[in-house]
């Protein structure tokens, strides 16, 4: 439903105020909006050695304090080191735990769930592995060519 503009307002620079469009919901804080912004990032990895890239693909769009990403990683790289961390995450993720951003991987095992889990107050997320039985680290592989995924998580 589109309102008539008078029914929101400007507040000079410090959002949208919605609060003229009726009730609020039980435990809402706030019903100014005073961030929207869509754009690009650069993706990358850290952990395995050697790392280069042949295509780096990020966007994401920020409303309040979600930040939604979609990204696409094509590389190559020899395999070591203890972990699997995407980097260059478009905004500080915030201080609440349970950030899990989705991906797919070239090679994955069937039943596993890969999950980059955000640390908190950083710009980067760690690379898990899900199954039934455990959660792991994910190991770093030579064989992963490709990394897909998008998520959502919350900044400060």
């Amino acid at each position: 439903r589109i309102m008539p503009f008078s029914t929101l307002e400007d507040r000079l620079g410090g959002g949208i105020d919605f609060s003229a469009l009726g009730t609020p919901a039980g435990g809402m804080t706030s019903e100014l909006l005073d961030r929207y912004e869509i754009g690009t990032w650069t993706p990358t990895l850290s952990g395995p050695s050697s790392i280069s890239y042949g295509s780096q693909v990020g966007k994401y769009s920020r409303i309040g304090s979600l930040v939604t990403i979609k990204f696409y990683v094509s590389t190559s790289f020899t395999s070591g080191g203890s972990y699997f961390r995407l980097e260059g995450l478009p905004f500080t993720a915030g201080t609440t735990s349970g950030n899990l951003i989705g991906f797919s991987y070239q090679n994955m095992e069937s039943g596993i769930v890969p999950v980059f889990y955000t640390v908190n107050s950083t710009t980067y997320c760690n690379a898990y592995e899900l199954n039934a039985n455990s959660i792991a680290w994910v190991p770093p592989s030579a064989a992963t060519k490709v990394i897909i995924g998008s998520g959502s998580y919350t900044v400060q």
